[in-house]
């Protein structure tokens, strides 16, 4: 969503090669350089085409912050959700501990993202950034993940996520790529 919401046309592909074996990836055409791993990839794309700061910020504390949600975008979010949905819908067998584990984890994370957000609109300064894009597709995708668990959910629960989450799926670049995951046509 950061490369959609800076207009940079880059194609993403399966990666192959030799420092790994799957994951998405993008080649810049403009340097050729191929990067994968989704945080890497999003420092990359802020780092070289956002000068402007539309997405991000240069200066103390809100660079470190902005650090600290991406991290916890790919150590927290990324890792429960995925292993949530897994357990909950596609695997084979339902295992209860796991179900329940990731589940659970899955609500301390939207818990911790609530809280975060408590008195604001955005994840850090006044704007959206590139950390509240790195949450958007998971998030969008959190009611499908628990789908089959023994974890209720009720996004009032956590009603600084839901307003969150709603002035996420308004913005253009969000609506755009979650319309092209779904397989469905946006105007522009």
């Amino acid at each position: 969503m950061s490369f959609e919401a800076l207009s940079i046309p880059l194609a993403l592909s399966t990666a192959e090669g030799a420092n790994y074996t799957h994951g998405a990836a993008i080649t810049d055409p403009n340097t050729n350089l191929t990067i994968w791993e989704t945080g890497a990839i999003i420092a990359y794309l802020v780092d070289t085409y956002d000068k402007e700061e539309k997405i991000t910020y240069s200066c103390f504390p809100e660079k470190f912050e902005l650090i600290r949600w991406a991290f916890f975008q790919a150590s927290g979010q990324a890792p429960f959700f995925s292993q949530a949905a897994w357990f909950n819908i596609w695997h084979h067998e339902k295992l209860h501990s796991a179900q329940a584990r990731y589940s659970n984890e899955l609500k301390r994370v939207v818990g911790v993202l609530n809280n975060g957000l408590k008195g604001r609109n955005w994840l850090v300064g006044d704007k959206c950034t590139y950390a509240d894009l790195a949450f958007s597709s998971m998030n969008n995708n959190t009611e499908c993940s628990l789908k089959g668990g023994p974890v209720e959910w009720d996004i009032k629960e956590f009603p600084d996520f839901e307003h969150w989450m709603d002035a996420m799926e308004k913005r253009p670049s969000v609506v755009k790529v979650l319309a092209t995951l779904h397989g469905t046509e946006v105007s522009d």
